[in-house]
């Protein structure tokens, strides 16, 4: 079958599901991407199929890409990156019967036997005409309404502000658009009366799910699964932990929400202590190359971020940005994860979000993280990308990530998912502009490695795992790192173990543990003595309120 007709029937079969069953719809339209992926009308309905299974942070990203492609294909007949193929694509799917179920398989399996690719220049491909310009036209509109509206559901009112308005220059005749600029305009005039900063207007949440799409999730809580965990755990440990399977107290991200689930828990993973341990022992020790530092303070190793001696350093042949500690570093860099990093700037992961973006801008615009901390989890992102592309891997396949904790299979309605963060900034234009650094495709390659929901994924991952050291001078964050084994020991604010990361993420205990005993980290500073305070640093990591004893009691004392 000819592809543009086979893109043409997915297409077709996809609107049909699209009402009754979305998942389905999703999987045609993805299926049809394969094929057809710089066709912006396959993005964005796509996009839609992601709305009605309740996915806008998904939704943004797939319009995103639609809108990147009309640019595309506007200018197409200027030698633009992908214009080209995806208006030969478009076209040819546009000419297709609208009833492509009518017509003769058999024929057109036949004769795409016999077509021949020929090579094409940009002159012999006809000029757009009135009607396709006024399609693509359409097809623009139809995706600012979705980002704008999407972004305005998730709660990130001053981005969804700014790309209506940004809209609305582009379209001053678009009602819609200006229903939805009117409406985030009023949102973020009461924001600000009540005090509300505008780093907090950008930032909303969506939901921290297991897609129904996502097959590299292992069960985690098999036996299986536990029995290798376990291998990594004792060679870490030197045989003082083991893991189990246990069970935490469900959280939520609503407070009002609590009361529901406060006998409710969830199967998890946990770490527990083989014997008795003395105070203040070392216990744990385990190294990752899945760790980055920000270049800013104290010179550090690329790869495993501890010290560097300035008589013995090794530098990367090929470039001078990365210093390592020594060979052992330097070859498991060039190996896992350097070559496609290598000679490339990275600085604008450190630049502030905060600057107005246009939603029409491409994908190697200005887009950052707005926090130190931010900033450092990006760069998380941006080497688990390139270990993916050096070691030839899709990202959630890597070790450690592939065993990380990031999310869970939706909860069953009504009750509410764990939530996690969002803005435009950090979780769209920042990942294509990665992908841009990489040189990847952001369209076709991406589809199937480096998709929107790849990186949501990753994204829970570091935020619920990722271990970050302060500077002692400054007091900003200088290194964050994913260390598998202590991504596996859970949350406490009241903790028998303290942790320590140079080269190396290390425990320590600071009381006495018994044999038996789950043993505990707190995820943030145990000294900070309001329980409000401390849940609503913890909600990033956890992805709802702490309901450790120390909190439940305290809450309970003062509400």
């Amino acid at each position: 079958m000819l592809p543009e007709k086979r893109v043409a029937r997915l297409v077709q079969q996809a609107d049909i599901s699209l009402s009754s069953d979305p998942l389905r719809s999703w999987n045609l339209l993805t299926d049809a991407l394969a094929i057809s992926p710089y066709d912006p009308d396959l993005w964005q309905q796509r996009a839609i199929a992601h709305l009605k299974l309740g996915y806008p942070d998904l939704a943004i990203g797939d319009a995103y890409r639609a809108l990147l492609l009309v640019q595309e294909l506007l200018e197409a007949h200027e030698e633009s990156e992908f214009g080209f193929a995806g208006l030969a694509a478009w076209r040819g799917r546009r000419a297709q019967p609208k009833d492509t179920f009518a017509t003769d398989d058999a024929v057109a399996e036949e004769a795409s036997n016999e077509v021949e690719e020929t090579e094409q220049d940009y002159e012999s491909i006809p000029k757009i005409t009135e009607t396709e310009d006024e399609d693509l036209k359409n097809t623009d509109i139809l995706a600012r309404r979705l980002i704008c509206s999407s972004l305005l559901e998730i709660g990130c009112l001053l981005d969804a502000w700014e790309q209506a308005d940004a809209s609305i220059k582009v379209h001053p005749e678009d009602e819609e658009l200006r229903k939805i600029y009117k409406k985030a305009d009023e949102k973020v005039k009461q924001g600000r009366e009540k005090g509300v900063s505008d780093f907090q207007l950008r930032g909303g949440e969506v939901a921290r799910v297991i897609y129904p799409w996502n097959t590299f999730e292992p069960d985690r809580t098999s036996e299986e699964t536990v029995a290798h965990l376990n291998t990594f755990v004792n060679a870490a440990s030197s045989g003082n932990f083991e893991v189990k399977v246990t069970e935490l107290p469900m959280l939520v991200p609503d407070a009002k929400e609590e009361g529901k689930v406060v006998t409710k828990t969830s199967r998890q993973l946990g770490v527990y202590a083989t014997k008795d341990l003395p105070t203040d022992t070392q216990v744990f020790s385990e190294r990752s190359i899945l760790t980055v530092n920000n270049r800013l303070f104290d010179p550090l190793c690329d790869c495993c971020n501890g010290p560097l001696d300035p008589l013995n350093t090794f530098s990367c042949d090929s470039c001078d940005d990365v210093m390592f500690c020594s060979t052992l570093c330097k070859d498991e860099a060039m190996e896992k994860y350097h070559p496609p990093l290598c000679g490339i700037d990275i600085d604008f992961l450190f630049k502030s979000a905060h600057t107005r973006h246009s939603v029409a801008n491409d994908a190697s615009a200005t887009a950052s993280s707005s926090t130190p901390t931010k900033a450092l989890y990006s760069l998380l992102l941006l080497r688990t990308l390139a270990m993916a592309l050096t070691q030839d891997v899709n990202p959630l396949e890597i070790l450690p990530v592939k065993y990380l904790y990031g999310s869970s299979p939706p909860p069953p309605p009504p009750q509410k998912p764990p939530t996690l963060p969002f803005t435009f900034s950090d979780n769209i234009l920042s990942v294509f502009h990665i992908l841009t650094r990489l040189e990847v495709d952001p369209f076709k390659v991406s589809l199937h490695t480096f998709d929107i929901w790849h990186t949501l994924t990753i994204h829970s991952k570091i935020l619920g795992t990722a271990s970050a050291r302060h500077n002692p001078t400054s007091g900003q964050p200088e290194v964050a790192a994913l260390h598998l084994c202590y991504s596996l020991v859970n949350h406490d604010c009241e903790p028998c173990l303290m942790w320590e990361c140079q080269s190396e993420m290390k425990f320590r205990t600071l009381r006495e543990v018994k044999k038996g005993e789950e043993v505990r980290d707190c995820y943030t500073d145990p000294r900070i003595e309001s329980w409000k305070k401390r849940r609503e640093w913890l909600m990033g990591s956890l992805g709802g309120g702490c309901r450790c004893g120390r909190c439940v009691r305290e809450s309970e004392a003062d509400p």
